[in-house]
């Protein structure tokens, strides 16, 4: 029987089997090159900005991030099991401003960040990868995503991989992406629906 991490390769290599990259799949290195910063005034970030960002409790006694405040279903909309409409970025732990890990794309075609459609891929990713010392999962609504997208395009951010297979991006396989120069907007609606719709998890909500 096939695992989880395996099925999802599948998925990644019958989306793309070429593994090039074109308007919607990305090769991306596996390093991280650097840190989108997002500050403490932006709306996305602190407790200070109104919307709800604390530290909450997940498995295994971790600590997870919200800021899902706000943000009510339209009718119609898809939800996760837990009624929360959020995506999930990877964030530095213990930062602040807080610190986005950004990869490189392939042939020059700018910097990436990862964002998940469920918080297990985000985990999964983590683990894989061996950075659960160092990074964690940051549960974003659409409207906090929105705002901190614009801060992270501000900083050379020109694309979103999604629902990265992490073994794949090591071998150089191309990931399901999202150029936000195609978002010129980048409202937080559009983007979660563009997100939900490439994610591996877009028949769960």
């Amino acid at each position: 029987m096939a695992t989880g991490q395996q099925v999802r390769e599948t998925r990644t290599e019958r989306n793309n089997p070429g593994g090039v990259t074109s308007p919607d799949h990305l090769i991306l290195g596996a390093d991280v090159v650097d840190h989108c910063r997002i500050p403490p005034s932006s709306p996305g970030n602190a407790e200070r900005s109104g919307h709800n960002l604390m530290p909450i409790k997940g498995g295994g006694g971790a600590e997870r991030v919200a800021d899902t405040q706000l943000d009510p279903a339209e009718p119609g909309t898809k939800v996760t099991s837990s009624g929360i409409r959020a995506v999930y970025l990877l964030k530095k732990k213990g930062t602040d401003p807080v610190e986005v890990p950004m990869f490189a794309g392939d042939g020059g075609t700018g910097r990436v960040v990862a964002v998940f459609t469920d918080r297990n891929l985000s985990t999964l990713y983590l683990q894989v990868a061996r950075w659960i010392d160092t990074y964690e999962t940051w549960e974003l609504s659409p409207t906090a995503l929105g705002q901190c997208l614009r801060e992270a395009r501000d900083q050379g951010i020109a694309w979103l991989a999604i629902d990265p297979n992490r073994l794949a991006q090591a071998r150089g396989e191309a990931q399901a992406a999202l150029a936000l120069d195609r978002e010129p907007d980048l409202t937080g609606e559009n983007l979660y629906r563009e997100i939900r719709s490439r994610g591996q998890s877009k028949g769960q909500g």
